[in-house]
């Protein structure tokens, strides 16, 4: 980056040098170096990365989401798709896992106020999904999956 706040572009032996000088300074104060994305401009390569601090197990930050939207727009079935991690199969599946009540599950429809926990690790992953315990694999959706 400029000191103007524009992008410019290095060549490949530069921008390994800055990525290794980056990375040092990441290892030095325990963050993480993660890509974000990367494109060629008539400079060179311009690489966008995220530095995030490391954070110990005991701290966390909690945050609370409402979801508010008109009937029959998809708010249960996108909960129940991100904390379930299971892609719904277009006749409410993910929606269900969300029932709380004997009258939602007759109805089809949720009807009442949830709490679900949606987890992410360091990286910013989704860790705890579909009530797997700590050390299991994760299984995410794949939002790009054709159903």
């Amino acid at each position: 980056m400029g000191s103007d706040g524009g992008d410019y572009g290095l060549d490949e032996k530069d921008m390994e040098a800055s990525v290794a000088t980056v990375r040092s300074l990441c290892e030095q104060i325990e963050a993480d170096l993660i890509l974000l994305r990367e494109r060629t401009d008539t400079g060179g390569r311009i690489r966008d990365y995220l530095i995030r601090r490391r954070v110990g197990e005991q701290d966390f930050l909690e945050v609370r989401v409402a979801v508010v939207g008109n009937v029959d727009a998809g708010k249960s079935t996108l909960l129940g798709v991100l904390t379930h991690g299971e892609l719904d199969n277009g006749r409410g599946f993910a929606r269900q896992k969300l029932f709380r009540h004997k009258h939602e599950m007759e109805s089809g429809r949720t009807s009442s106020v949830g709490n679900d926990i949606l987890g992410f690790d360091q990286e910013g992953q989704v860790s705890f999904c579909c009530g797997q315990q700590a050390g299991q694999p994760r299984r995410r959706p794949r939002l790009d999956q054709n159903l």
